[in-house]
């Protein structure tokens, strides 16, 4: 019976960790009024963040979205001059096949270019972009590939979700998504509000070493930086249904154990 009952503990845990694989995540839970750039914290970066001095700061701001498992209580805020542009980067585990990103960004100023890139770990001129352009949405990627426009426009005071995802080995789709449904379940997202995506010929680089971001202008705050091998690792959710369904299976095993004992 204990036999039985750490099998069903351990079952259950492993049912709480089914995704693949994370790469790399990143919540800004430093200093608040500190700067970016330098900052070394998060799990599976093999290098600190490099920002543009005296334009990225860590601010207290709480930064969630319905549904998604959000932590801390900080964010990364690009706080000053909206008509100045720069960005910031950092280097993760060199990774091959499907890639996949998302973070939570709230623009005070809406920005008329802002894109993450998934770069080419011995390159980064050669990425995959997602981003906003104007009143579009895009993806594309460096090389004889595909740019994608889908009309969508960013509202001011607005918490997105926003994810993305490439196959380092030129598979498709390469897509990027704004407040994509479906969280923490299937291989892709059950739908979202807007989408922009190709499916032609892609050119496969890899393996990935290096995130980005990079704003023409605005003013905005960012927080919830995941990059994993499945849409499951970057949407994930918190699941009590699962912890209650385990708790009442080992209480009833344990039940079943003191009656056997006292027969």
């Amino acid at each position: 019976m204990k036999k039985l009952l750490l099998l069903t503990i351990l079952t259950g845990a492993s049912l709480l960790n089914s995704h693949a694989a994370i790469i790399a995540e990143d919540f800004f839970d430093y200093t608040t009024g500190t700067q970016l750039n330098g900052a070394n914290g998060g799990t599976g970066w093999t290098a600190a963040w490099t920002a543009q001095a005296d334009r990225y700061e860590i601010q207290n701001t709480i930064q969630t979205y319905t549904g998604l498992v959000t932590s801390g209580a900080n964010a990364v805020s690009k706080f000053d001059n909206a008509s100045f542009g720069n960005g910031f980067n950092r280097n993760f585990t060199n990774t091959t096949g499907r890639v996949w990103g998302s973070a939570t960004i709230n623009f005070a100023t809406v920005s008329t270019y802002f894109e993450f890139k998934l770069n080419e770990a011995s390159n980064v001129n050669w990425s995959a972009k997602f981003g906003f352009n104007g009143t579009n949405i895009f993806t594309e990627h460096s090389g004889p590939g595909a740019l994608v426009n889908t009309a969508f426009t960013a509202t001011a005071n607005t918490t997105y979700f926003l994810a993305f995802t490439y196959d380092t080995s030129g598979a498709t789709p390469t897509t990027f998504f704004v407040n994509p449904t479906g969280l923490g379940t299937g291989l892709t997202p059950s739908g979202s509000l807007a989408e922009a995506s190709f499916t032609g010929n892609n050119y496969g680089m890899s393996p990935m070493g290096n995130f980005s971001m990079f704003a023409g202008d605005g003013l905005f705050t960012m927080d919830n930086v995941r990059l994993g091998t499945t849409w499951q690792d970057v949407s994930p959710i918190p699941e009590p249904s699962t912890v209650a369904l385990l708790g009442l299976g080992a209480l009833g095993l344990l039940a079943m154990r003191r009656r056997f004992t006292r027969d």
